[in-house]
């Protein structure tokens, strides 16, 4: 979500929707992402700022441009305020931000009762999610 992009950069080329870009050594990279421009100050203070996060409820948060000291304070409050993973790569590094889809599971309550046993946990409340670890098997698509 940027607020300016210098024209003829990979971020005026990623706002205008190109779906493959040409950067360093002629390498072409498939653009996977969707970003959506908002025009705000760049020069906003750290709680305009956390409103906006909060406002928009991003997955992740990446900090490009700004004072050093002042950006790890934001990080720190990003993450520990909203729980969003906030990267903030020095200038020419790489961010690389894993992404996983959620995988929702119905699970038959004697199962669950038969990890209570093996486990010796507490019994599991059909009406709230339960983390379970295991191995998922699709057949037939």
């Amino acid at each position: 979500m940027p607020g300016y992009c210098v024209q003829g950069t990979v971020g005026t080329q990623v706002l205008g929707g190109a779906k493959k870009i040409e950067i360093e050594n002629r390498q072409t990279v498939e653009v996977k992402l969707s970003v959506e421009y908002m025009s705000f100050s760049a020069h906003a203070d750290a709680k305009g700022i956390m409103q906006l996060m909060q406002y928009c409820q991003p997955k992740n948060v990446l900090l490009v441009h700004g004072e050093r000291k002042k950006m790890d304070f934001l990080k720190k409050q990003i993450q520990t305020e909203l729980g969003i993973d906030c990267f903030m790569p020095a200038n020419g590094e790489t961010a690389v931000i894993k992404t996983a889809p959620p995988v929702r599971a119905v699970i038959d309550q004697g199962i669950l009762m038969k990890s209570k046993q093996k486990y010796e946990m507490n019994p599991p409340d059909p009406k709230r999610p339960c983390l379970v670890h295991g191995v998922l098997v699709v057949k037939d698509d």
